[in-house]
């Protein structure tokens, strides 16, 4: 693995969201800003994610009774605590990860472009904290314009985004 971010990882990063991610907009301080959030139970992926984006992960158990044990106790049950982790990216952090990913994004490109359209730092700088330190990791600052959402023509494949060789077509339903 790389020390920085390189257009492969970014790519991967994409995917993940992709797949995995869920994209909305919370409140702080008033004003819209944009949330990245991943959870699952694979921890390595989460540690990459973290690693890759200057974050941590937080993990969250909760027991819990499943029926099936009957030798100890009265009422039959399995002891199990429920074990899953996250990952999530806020603010300016998850718009320069948007931003950067946007190319990459298939399923989720509209929704993102409409969340960060929706937040009122649409172009974070190097100068902030968090900007250099996602620079540092190899992260590209965003510009000004956001990309249009990929066409969609039902039955024909959309138009491919920079830098994406191939593109999943969802078949018409």
């Amino acid at each position: 693995m790389p020390e920085r971010l390189d257009s492969h990882a970014l790519a991967f990063f994409a995917g993940v969201i992709d797949a995995r991610g869920h994209i909305s907009l919370t409140a702080r301080r008033g004003q819209p800003s944009p949330r990245v959030r991943i959870t699952t139970k694979r921890l390595e992926l989460l540690g990459w994610l973290a690693k890759y984006s200057g974050t941590t992960i937080r993990t969250a158990g909760s027991p819990y009774a499943r029926r099936g044990c009957s030798d100890h106790c009265q009422e039959a049950h399995i002891h199990t605590v429920r074990n899953s982790a996250y990952w999530n990216a806020d603010g300016e952090r998850a718009e320069i990860i948007l931003a950067a990913c946007l190319p990459y994004l298939i399923e989720q490109r509209a929704h993102a472009v409409e969340v960060l359209r929706a937040s009122p730092r649409i172009a974070p700088t190097r100068r902030t904290e968090i900007g250099q330190a996602l620079h540092r990791l190899g992260w590209p600052v965003p510009g000004q314009e956001l990309p249009e959402p990929i066409p969609y023509v039902e039955g024909e494949p959309a138009e491919w985004p920079e830098g994406v060789r191939e593109l999943r077509v969802v078949p018409p339903r």
